[in-house]
């Protein structure tokens, strides 16, 4: 998956391995026209992740064919290497590489499994700060080396949350756990969010801006399935629980859905065959409205991890995106991701567009019911004055109809 880097200049950085599986990156300008390409490392790499501190530092572990694990810090043009680690590739696939950066301190993340039992995958979590490391094992689970995925958001009391896929009785089941950042432990009663009775595959998870947990997956395969959705509240009505929660039907999606928030409003963009769409909810997920598909060439739809140091942006979190990538990046559905020149190299995508109803101006419940009880009064007047003229009418019917008589003589 390439990763792609936003500094607080919305500058972006897209890292891709090139063919020869070196880690290359494109820098382009406030309206994404490329200013440079470069070569991070010329060493064969076999898997890496990226992120973005608050003082524009970007990081980059790179897993290298040799099993060096490598730390590479990009500031501006300076670029420092380290090797943290020697993975033994003899032995171990590792796979799904997470790295979060917070008060100052490093979280990272991989599976692992061995060649001789490749169905049994251990999630590792190494924490620190340069100078001390602690090393931690997740879970184990059971999965396929192609089959199984998962997923890690940290929320904002510092709560890594982690939900992932695995085989249980020959069907994949989506299970919730959590690390607690100030204990320094994992929970090791995983919760299943999924239902027992069918298979599950391809979950992903999202925190919003008012640290609600949500999760989607899809249920059945991966030819045919159902696009299930489910939420965690930070301030549930009743118990803390996941409940699943009902979204227009979207049937079939052959691709991991995901889920982005600008200014309060969320939005669930799928993939379905050669199109792509959107729900949305105006109410941090308690209900779902269909927006428009669009279609799309699948060979150049591209997901991506985001990870962006924009200190203006309010309300909004995105982790992951679609995007094609001609003449410039474009991010469908995704209009924080736009460049500020709109007219840039867009010409293929101008009859892409995503409508959601003006949230900004907020409704006045009780100025709306005023004048409603206000036009009600008057209609009620109204009503009055005419029953007095039908009735005076009804008085002076005779004398009415004499005058008017001689009126046509």
């Amino acid at each position: 998956m390439n990763n792609i880097i936003i500094n607080s200049k919305k500058e972006l950085i897209l890292f891709y391995l090139s063919s020869l599986n070196n880690i290359q990156y494109t820098i382009y300008n406030f309206n994404y026209i490329p200013l440079t390409t470069k070569f991070l490392c010329k060493d064969k790499v076999l898997n890496f992740t990226a992120t973005i501190d608050y003082a524009d530092t970007v990081h980059i572990i790179a897993l290298m064919e040799t099993g060096e694990l490598n730390y590479y810090i990009l500031k501006d043009e300076n670029c420092s290497k380290a090797v943290i680690a020697k993975f033994n590739l003899k032995s171990n696939i590792y796979n799904n590489f997470y790295l979060f950066i917070k008060d100052n301190n490093i979280n990272l993340f991989y599976s692992y499994a061995n060649l001789i039992n490749n169905k049994l995958w251990t999630i590792q979590h190494i924490i620190g700060d340069f100078n001390s490391w602690k090393k931690f094992n997740v879970i184990n689970y059971i999965a396929n080396k192609k089959e199984h995925s998962l997923h890690l958001r940290q929320d904002s009391f510092g709560t890594i949350h982690l939900i992932y896929s695995s085989n249980d009785n020959y069907r994949y089941q989506i299970y919730h756990t959590f690390y607690n950042s100030l204990t320094e432990r994992w929970n090791k009663s995983p919760h299943r969010i999924s239902d027992i009775n069918f298979n599950n595959i391809l979950p992903y998870l999202f925190i919003d801006s008012k640290d609600n947990l949500h999760g989607l997956w899809l249920e059945g395969s991966i030819d045919k399935n159902i696009l299930k959705y489910a939420q965690f509240p930070s301030k549930p009505e009743k118990d803390y629980s996941w409940k699943q929660v009902n979204i227009p039907l979207v049937l079939n999606c052959n691709q991991m859905p995901i889920m982005i928030e600008e200014n309060g409003t969320l939005k669930i963009i799928y993939i379905i065959e050669n199109s792509i769409g959107f729900l949305y909810s105006m109410d941090y997920g308690k209900s779902w409205i269909k927006g428009n598909n669009v279609n799309i060439n699948g060979k150049e739809l591209k997901l991506a991890k985001i990870s962006e140091n924009i200190p203006c942006l309010k309300n909004t979190n995105i982790n992951n995106a679609y995007y094609s990538n001609k003449n410039t990046p474009y991010f469908y559905f995704i209009e924080t991701l736009k460049p500020k020149d709109n007219h840039s190299n867009l010409s293929n995508y101008n009859n892409i567009n995503t409508f959601i109803p003006n949230q900004d101006k907020e409704v006045d419940i009780k100025k709306i019911k005023t004048t409603l009880d206000e036009i009600q009064n008057s209609q009620k007047n109204i009503e009055k004055n005419i029953e007095k003229i039908l009735d005076i009418l009804n008085k002076n019917k005779s004398s009415l109809f004499n005058k008017f008589k001689l009126f046509n003589k």
